[in-house]
């Protein structure tokens, strides 16, 4: 079994590494777990345990979508939590201008279906996990730090290919390792 995910992989510009350095000397980092400015990615589908043997359909899967996206931009904007302002269990980065994204994430979604995998129930939100939070810190140190950045532009990210990647979790945090490209062209290129 390999835990597996497609999702488009973000280096992160400057302010965008500046939020998160600002951040873990706001927040800390004892409860609050930051994500590897070198591992960052915007999940589109988190498949889960999968056998080897499913991997080569998940792979069709994902080159059909690929196939029928052009490549696009989009733009990582503010910042939001999931959970609650009382127990917030992720901060994560917003994303606007992602018409695309939105659609190529319904697609990888439906592929996903197509390939076995149930929908989640709810809807494809495009967001870049900044960190997991164990501990809630001071909620008003966290609403401060949000209302700083509600609406920050932080960078745009050119999207030239979508990616199927293994997690091996290790006692240090998850290792991410690509296992296949998909790169991303309009149908009509896939016409002879």
């Amino acid at each position: 079994m390999r835990r597996l995910f497609a999702a488009i992989p973000v280096t992160p510009a400057p302010p965008l590494l500046a939020l998160m350095q600002q951040g873990e000397a706001v927040l800390g980092s004892g409860s609050v777990r930051w994500a590897n400015p070198q591992q960052m990615h915007l999940t589109l589908k988190f498949f889960g345990s999968v056998p080897e043997s499913q991997i080569p359909d998940i792979a069709r899967h994902l080159q059909e979508c690929a196939g029928c996206t052009a490549p696009f931009r989009f733009v990582l904007r503010g910042t939001g939590i999931f959970g609650s302002r009382y127990q917030p269990r992720v901060l994560w980065a917003g994303t606007s201008e992602d018409a695309p994204l939105r659609q190529l994430g319904e697609a990888v979604l439906a592929a996903a279906t197509a390939a076995g995998f149930p929908r989640e129930r709810l809807p494809f939100v495009p967001h870049l996990t900044l960190a997991r939070i164990a501990r809630s810190p001071s909620r008003k140190i966290l609403q401060n730090f949000m209302n700083l950045h509600h609406d920050a532009y932080l960078q745009e990210v050119d999207t030239p290919a979508l990616y199927l990647y293994e997690s091996r979790l290790h006692t240090t945090g998850a290792e991410h390792l690509v296992l296949e490209k998909f790169l991303l062209m309009p149908p009509q290129m896939n016409q002879p």
